[in-house]
């Protein structure tokens, strides 16, 4: 790549609510997650059940684990969209990768990890 080719590349601009929300989600995916898994039992709150009370899950050993690695390629996806921010080369397109690569089989795993409880 030329210098002249550098100076006509304008970096993806993320705006800093996109970036705050991106770092808030996956840090709590991080943290509770891994305290799940620490203690054998990650508890997940998914829809209404009758009367409108949520149903709740509690995951042990392989699904627990099966969701937690899911929540960390969910949130490998969430952070390279805010490095992609701050970094002004011209290389979108592993960003791009990166993110197609984690969200998709972390979606997987989560689902799977419902499946196998």
């Amino acid at each position: 790549m030329t210098k002249e080719d550098e100076k006509k590349h304008v970096p993806n601009q993320i705006s800093l609510k996109a970036r705050l929300v991106n770092f808030i989600v996956s840090s709590f995916f991080i943290i509770w997650g891994g305290y799940g898994v620490w203690q054998n039992d990650l508890v997940v709150v998914s829809g209404s059940g009758v009367r409108h009370h949520p149903y709740t899950y509690h995951l042990i050993n392989g699904a627990a684990i099966t969701m937690y690695v899911g929540l960390l390629l969910v949130s490998a996806c969430l952070i390279s969209e805010i490095v992609d921010h701050y970094d002004k080369r011209n290389n979108e397109h592993i960003y791009h990768r990166i993110a197609t690569l984690t969200l998709w089989p972390g979606v997987l795993l989560f689902v799977i990890g419902f499946l196998i409880r």
